[in-house]
């Protein structure tokens, strides 16, 4: 799947305001009555099988539709290819700056193995992508098409209610305060994780640790049964419980081409 790969927009964490408006193009924001929403929001709820361990859950806060690139396009007719079965949805938690990157160019191997070495690591609970989701700033892709949609909707409306015009008129006033102070905008800081479609194919199940786990070798089946016609697997699945290395089972994968983000999820 490297050979699907576009050349990185930009260096580093951060885009040009061109590269910004692009990427805003490839999202769009959800509203809460948005079956989509519904949907995702019991996903959420029924995935939640772990607060108990984790001790908090979580609340959606805003959430935007991912909108397919050509990059995904092409990702997701090599995973139909490869013939890796039916996608399941999955969590990954990741801070504001590389979730621009996922939306621009798609996922791509971390330069540090996990604990099962340089893959892409995903949960069914979304609880455990939390810990993951370190918080930022909110990144400059997600705040203008935040702010065009918020302008749309203004602009379609007779001026809102009073209590729209004065929340608005508040808003206002504490921006010009901030800035009169600090001399910058303010800049909001979010959490966020990504509700993506994963083709994991089949999984070969870990219970210990490797964290020089190669997939180029581990993902084979012993000769025996290559003999006899099985194929190789296509991800990890590390069980959670007492005969597992962790507490909560993550899954992951090694290939780009088997995650494609549909959507971006605000919380708290």
């Amino acid at each position: 799947s490297a050979a699907l790969r576009p050349s990185p927009m930009g260096s580093g964490s951060s885009h040009s305001d061109a590269e910004a408006a692009a990427i805003a193009q490839l999202i769009e924001e959800v509203h809460p009555s948005d079956p989509a929403w519904v949907e995702l929001g019991r996903l959420l709820s029924s995935r939640t099988t772990h607060s108990r361990h984790y001790r908090f859950n979580l609340r959606i806060t805003r959430l935007f539709r991912i909108l397919p690139s050509e990059i995904m396009k092409l990702y997701e007719m090599e995973a139909r290819r490869q013939k890796l079965g039916r996608p399941q949805m999955l969590f990954h938690g990741t801070t504001p700056a590389n979730a621009e990157n996922i939306l621009a160019n798609g996922f791509s191997m971390p330069a540090r193995p996990g604990m099962f070495g340089r893959g892409i690591y995903f949960a069914k609970d979304p609880l455990k992508s939390v810990r993951y989701a370190q918080q930022g700033h909110r990144s400059p892709a997600v705040t203008m098409k935040a702010s065009s949609q918020m302008d749309m909707g203004r602009s379609d409306s007779s001026g809102g209610s009073p209590l729209e015009r004065v929340g608005s008129a508040t808003s206002t006033w504490l921006n010009g305060l901030w800035q009169s102070t600090f001399g910058t905008e303010p800049v909001d800081c979010v959490r966020l994780m990504l509700a993506c479609e994963v083709y994991l194919g089949k999984s070969r199940t870990m219970r210990t640790a490797r964290p020089n786990f190669e997939p180029s070798r581990g993902l084979k089946r012993i000769w025996p049964l290559r003999a006899m016609g099985a194929k190789a697997y296509n991800s990890v699945r590390a069980p959670g419980g007492k005969l597992g290395c962790v507490r909560v089972t993550e899954y992951v994968i090694y290939q780009e081409c088997q995650a494609i983000p549909r959507f971006l999820i605000e919380f708290e």
